[in-house]
């Protein structure tokens, strides 16, 4: 167990000769431009200080996962391994990782065209003495290990069994502070040939193809916050073998290694400060990307606003910039033929509602950029119980056809018919579907015996799903379409400020509903089915840690004609 925890997280020694241009040696400068995946952790010491005091942290110890862990045995045995190594040296193991693994520490896996992936541990220490303290303890904990001396172009690396009759090896090299580790003897080799480039006085000292001067590495860390906890890049192509083995269904237009070949590389960062937020650059291959693609990426030009668009007390809300129509069209386009007999039967009964226009290529496009959603909680009608309540909102393009406003509203109102008729068949009460229309504005309701609560409406080039009538008018009736959300406009403006397209939780509205109506919730979405409320309410008991965690989630993006920019995390309140 020693050896196995040894071996991902420590790094060696053998001195090899520097030039003064390794002063400005980056870890980066060691790994290749060709590696599958990196993860970057710059300054580990000072920011897991930073993150030991903070609030984040004190969430953290409280999170029944992170309480689990450091119950669970694996952990136990490292707090073991770690006060024998302080007894015997006078300080525990922890503090010679982090003293070796101060100013930056790399993992680069690189992935052949034949055979699994191969793993390299590369790192900046304090200072050489912490790699050479590191070295001893090392040594004091494995008495019987067996370290002979290679050569590679003039330099020395180390091999090292942990005894003589074991076949596990590990290959190391470090000069100054630097360090590197691996159990393959080609990866240590070619961190010795990229230091050799890196080290040189010649006039182009960064020849060697490493990560770091990278074009497409350059552009995204740039597009990055700086000053994260950590930083991953992956290259997409060293994976297409391994996604394609692990696709289940060959030629899948829709599988994830089809997916993939549209990605030329992946950059993202992860910041700990105040929340768990990931920061990402999808960047993406213009060559295979489909021809209707620029069609899709220009309806979503549109700068974000969150004021105005979703209400102060909303607990789950989406709100994009963009049409679904080239979408959904282009996901059509890549299922085969024969499995979108289903698609055209759905499409010729949505047809009959519409007056003949066609959902996708007529109706879509007229209604699908500018839309917003989100949930509340409402007292009931009798004011006797708390109830989920909400709202979709779609803003109209003015067509070219003044009918198609009238054809849509008549096409919700059918709908509306036919689903009072279905709920009055399968209940014991009759359902009903109520109208108001007037010549700029239609609203549907379903009356309150309905098992789901349902309302719709058209108002001028407006379009309105709800879950009440009340809601409904009430959407419709607002000149500015919500009030100001401070949460959600401060969490943006820290974490997500590029972003126009948003799926956003309130955890700390989410958790007060939970706490103060929790049953009625319960009951509200077990459509009155006695035996279902336990199970909600063990639901909302398992989602409560979670919600603890931080004050909000959300998954917010930006979408550009080369590539993706997409944020995910949960946040904390400053206050």
């Amino acid at each position: 167990m020693r050896t196995r925890i040894l071996t991902f997280l420590l790094v060696v020694l053998c001195r090899v000769t520097t030039s003064s241009s390794a002063e400005t040696l980056s870890v980066l400068d060691l790994v290749s431009d060709e590696v599958a995946f990196c993860l970057e952790i710059p300054d580990l010491d000072t920011k897991w200080t930073e993150l030991d005091k903070s609030p984040l942290m004190a969430r953290l110890r409280a999170f029944p996962a992170i309480q689990k862990v450091l119950d669970g045995n694996g952990f136990q045995r490292w707090m073991t391994l770690n006060d024998l190594t302080e007894k015997k040296s006078g300080q525990p193991l922890s503090m010679y990782l982090r003293a070796l693994f101060a100013r930056s520490v790399v993992v680069a896996i690189y992935v052949p065209p034949q055979g699994a992936p191969q793993g390299i541990l590369v790192g900046e220490a304090r200072d050489a003495a912490a790699i050479q303290e590191f070295f001893q303890t090392w040594n004091m904990l494995e008495p019987k290990h067996v370290t002979t001396t290679r050569l590679h172009r003039g330099l020395r690396y180390k091999h090292r069994k942990r005894h003589a009759d074991t076949d596990e090896e590990l290959y190391f090299a470090s000069s100054d502070r630097w360090f590197a580790i691996t159990d393959q003897e080609g990866l240590i080799q070619g961190v010795i040939d990229r230091f050799i480039v890196a080290t040189a006085t010649t006039p182009e000292p960064y020849a060697a193809n490493t990560l770091r001067f990278s074009p497409a590495f350059i552009r995204n860390r740039a597009r990055l916050k700086p000053g994260c906890a950590a930083y991953v890049h992956i290259n997409a192509r060293p994976w297409d073998r391994s996604l394609q083995e692990f696709s289940q269904a060959e030629n899948d237009p829709l599988g994830p290694a089809a997916i993939w070949k549209n990605v030329s590389c992946v950059s993202a960062s992860v910041s700990l400060k105040d929340g768990i937020v990931c920061d990402s650059i999808v960047d993406l291959d213009s060559k295979s990307l489909p021809k209707s693609w620029p069609q899709f990426v220009a309806t979503a030009k549109a700068e974000p606003s969150w004021k105005g668009r979703l209400p102060a007390d909303a607990i789950l809300a989406v709100s994009g910039h963009l049409e679904l129509a080239p979408l959904v069209q282009l996901v059509i386009n890549q299922i085969p033929a024969e499995s979108r007999a289903e698609i055209a039967k759905i499409r010729r009964v949505a047809q009959s509602f519409l007056r003949g226009r066609d959902l996708i290529d007529t109706v879509l496009p007229a209604m699908s950029r500018d839309f917003s959603a989100f949930l509340v909680t409402r007292a009931d009608a009798q004011g006797k119980k708390v109830v989920v309540d909400g709202a979709f909102r779609s803003h109209l393009n003015a067509p070219a056809d003044p009918q198609m406003v009238s054809d849509i509203s008549r096409g919700m109102e059918t709908t509306m018919t036919l689903l009072a008729a279905y709920f009055s068949a399968d209940t014991q009460n009759i359902v009903v579907a109520f109208q108001d229309r007037n010549e700029s504005e239609f609203i549907g309701w379903l009356s309150e015996s309905a098992p789901i609560p349902l309302a719709c409406g058209v108002k001028q080039n407006d379009l309105f799903v709800a879950g009440s009538r009340d809601r409904a008018v009430q959407s419709m009736d607002l000149k500015e379409p919500s009030s100001d959300n401070p949460r959600l406009t401060e969490h943006a403006r820290r974490y997500f400020p590029h972003a126009n397209q948003l799926i956003w939780l309130d955890s700390v509205q989410a958790r007060t509903a939970i706490e103060r109506n929790g049953g009625d919730l319960a009951q509200f979405f077990s459509f009155g089915a006695a035996d279902a409320m336990p199970r909600w309410l063990s639901r909302f008991e398992q989602l409560r840690p979670t919600l603890e965690l931080v004050d909000s989630l959300f998954v917010a993006a930006k979408i550009e004609i080369d590539h993706l920019h997409i944020t995910f995390g949960g946040g904390l309140d400053t206050k």
